[in-house]
């Protein structure tokens, strides 16, 4: 078998990418995820009882919303978010129960938080909205991937070739989980695992996924050499590398921002990179090196600017953002 991909990500060659400071730092708690619509940035983030910051790039609006609780309005932490700028309309997940709500955004702004469409996605811990559906990823028997219809009913489930020896849902997924992204222009939806060595790109038609590609870093993994001897018992250790953060997609590509530190080095990592994906093909265009500390990304649709989480040099949280065409 052909395997495309890299035996490390220090093979390759890296761009230097430098982040500048948002100037929001006092309204941030300890933030986890961002996602961008338009010129507002949505960070989710515990502060004062709420659970999501809207900040305008434009004006500098700010506004935090969704109370965190267990009332009818109330939304549980912590949340994956996904976001089109067309239709403006925001889908959150909560990851402790997969129940995802659909706000629009002109209502999130208004702080109309009442008025919101509920889908059960039951186990997922991660999803992403698709043009007719959604696909969560989580502890479903049989599958680690479910895609749903818009009315939330399970169209299918899918596994990997890799994990299929494994009965148990909840190894299956500690072993495998990953984040998603889904790409509009090309319907394409790309995982990257978070301690497996396979990025891997899906097709999805009619609610249905099929791979197409996959590209491998620092394939096997200690992980995978372990499942493909069929041991039963597999711990996540601290010499174990902590693959792929997070995924996120812009109107062409596809960003992984990437650790490839072992478990019992995270502190002493001196880099993390971005990889930059073409979305239809899923080849690896441009690899950036940027700093250790990145906990979260997103890009601009027009693919000019990368936006992050990041702890700074005083180990604050902030919001922070680099130029792409900077770097073409």
């Amino acid at each position: 078998t052909i395997r495309k991909g890299i035996e490390s990500i220090t093979e390759v060659d890296c761009e230097k990418l430098e982040f500048k400071e948002i100037p929001i730092t006092s309204l941030l708690g300890r933030p986890y995820q961002l996602s961008i619509v338009d010129s507002i940035l949505l960070i989710a983030d515990n502060m004062d009882g709420k659970a999501l910051l809207m900040y305008d790039l434009t004006s500098g609006f700010c506004k935090h919303v969704l109370n965190i609780g267990q009332g009818p309005s109330d939304i549980l932490v912590p949340l994956s978010i996904n976001a089109f700028s067309d239709s403006g309309v925001v889908s959150i997940l909560q990851r402790q129960n997969g129940l995802c709500r659909e706000y629009l955004l002109s209502d999130l702004l208004k702080d109309s938080i009442d008025n919101f469409k509920s889908i059960n996605l039951i186990s997922a811990d991660r999803f992403v909205k698709t043009e007719t559906g959604y696909l969560g990823s989580g502890f479903y028997k049989d599958g680690m991937f479910c895609s749903f219809d818009n009315k939330g009913n399970v169209v299918e489930y899918k596994d990997m070739a890799l994990m299929c020896d494994i009965e148990d849902a909840a190894d299956k997924y500690r072993l495998l989980q990953g984040s998603l992204a889904f790409n509009k222009k090309v319907n394409r939806i790309m995982f990257a695992p978070s301690f497996t060595s396979n990025v891997e790109l899906y097709s999805c038609n009619d609610n249905r996924i099929n791979k197409i590609d996959s590209f491998s870093i620092g394939y096997p993994t200690r992980i995978e050499e372990k499942i493909m001897k069929g041991e039963k018992k597999i711990d996540i250790g601290r010499e174990d590398i902590r693959s792929c953060i997070s995924v996120c997609s812009s109107g062409n590509s596809f960003y992984v921002l990437y650790n490839g530190t072992t478990m019992e080095k995270q502190d002493e990592a001196k880099y993390r990179y971005i990889l930059q994906f073409d979305a239809g093909l899923g080849n690896l265009d441009r690899v950036y090196r940027v700093d250790s500390k990145i906990i979260n990304i997103c890009v601009s649709e027009d693919d000019s600017t990368i936006y992050a989480i990041l702890l700074n040099k005083d180990l604050d949280y902030v919001v922070a953002r680099a130029s792409l065409n900077d770097n073409a």
